[in-house]
Formats: C-alpha cells, sequence, structure tokens
C-alpha cells in the first residue's frame, strides 16, 4: 500500500468495552488503475466486530496501491 486516501463513510454502531476481543473483516469493494501513479486506488469495505459477532463499526476507505512493474 502506498497511502491511506479516504475514509468514504463511516459509521460508530455499538460501543467498544475494555476487555472486549475485536476484530476486522475486510472486502475489496472496488478497484481503478490510476497509471500516471504507477497503481490505482482500491475500496475497501471494513466491519469490526467483537467477540458476539456483533458489529461495532463499519464504513468504506480508500487506498493507494502501487502495481507491479511491467
Amino acid at each position: 500500500m502506498l497511502y491511506f486516501r479516504e475514509i468514504k463513510e463511516w459509521k460508530f454502531v455499538k460501543p467498544i468495552y475494555i476487555g472486549d476481543t475485536i476484530h476486522v473483516e475486510l472486502d475489496v469493494v472496488e478497484t481503478k488503475a490510476m497509471r500516471r501513479i504507477g497503481g490505482g486506488t482500491v475500496d475497501i469495505s471494513l466491519v469490526v466486530l467483537n467477540q458476539n459477532n456483533e458489529t461495532l463499526m463499519k464504513g468504506v476507505w480508500t487506498v493507494l496501491i502501487a502495481s507491479r512493474p511491467e
């Protein structure tokens, strides 16, 4: 990853408490080539879940990714 570009949307659904065990599930939603920067953008959907599989936060991030040299 070259760098984090933006948060398109983010929701805080429930609080995270001290002692919670959390994990994040990621899905690639969209990719877009940007040859001028030598890579492209990737939109990633994230869901933060606790130990009971309850959604705590969710949203979409955009990151810039370097492509493989040709």
